[in-house]
């Protein structure tokens, strides 16, 4: 693949997905069609149940649609075979969950090495010392996740997450375990970091008071994109 910013682009064409529940099918995304230039930040924001966890799995490479296709670049990542969708997801994707996903036997170090252990990619000391910077984990390297507070738990999952300077981080209901002041801390430092980085963001929210970051927004409403916004 090209490395210039057209090619890093994320498209979603016509994507749809259902589920069965209690025997009957919901179909949870419809016909969605978007476009993610990386560098950008992204909100989506609609209520709990409107379908936007889902949509961002499939983004990310975690959760194949029914229909439509999700294109990097020229190339449908679903048309990858696992071990490639895997690596990709790996390499251009960073994930930051609500509850976190660390692991709380290994200390913060390890935790945010992980993604790089995986594939054993080399490590970009310069970048891995300006993300624990921004974060202001430096002090917390060596202790244990469960000793964390949550604020610094979601800090070290932001790190583990662009640890390999992925072109998008994918970031769902980031703030949804934080108390107000460790929200506001957390979205402080991802825009620091999409700032200095410009790594693009996508973000998932049902908070009233996120819906104004980023500099594009879309409105997921069953399932469908409602209205847009920049």
């Amino acid at each position: 693949m090209n490395e210039d910013m057209t090619d890093k682009a994320l498209m979603l064409r016509d994507v749809s997905k259902t589920f069965s529940e209690g025997g009957c099918m919901i179909e949870v995304i419809r016909q969605v069609s978007l476009k993610f230039s990386s560098g950008k930040w992204y909100t989506i924001y609609g209520p709990s149940g409107s379908g936007k966890t889902t949509l961002l799995n499939i983004i990310g490479g975690i959760e194949r649609p029914d229909a439509g296709s999700v294109l990097f670049g020229d190339t449908d990542i679903y048309a990858m075979n696992d071990e490639k969708l895997s690596r990709w997801r790996n390499v251009r994707i960073g994930f930051v969950f609500q509850f976190f996903n660390l692991i709380s036997e290994l200390d913060v170090e390890k935790n945010i090495s992980l993604p790089i252990k995986i594939y054993n990619l080399k490590q970009d000391r310069k970048w891995i010392s300006a993300v624990i910077d921004i974060l202001r984990i430096g002090n917390l390297l060596k202790r244990k996740t469960s000793t964390l507070s949550g604020g610094e738990k979601q800090r070290v999952a932001i790190a583990r997450a662009v640890i390999n300077r992925p072109d998008f981080i994918l970031a769902d209901e980031p703030t949804g375990n934080l108390d107000s002041d460790n929200s506001a801390n957390v979205i402080s430092l991802m825009k620091r970091l999409h700032d200095e980085s410009g790594v693009g963001i996508i973000l998932a929210t049902h908070e009233k008071e996120l819906i104004e970051t980023g500099e594009c927004r879309f409105k997921l409403s069953d399932g469908k994109i409602r209205e847009k916004g920049e």
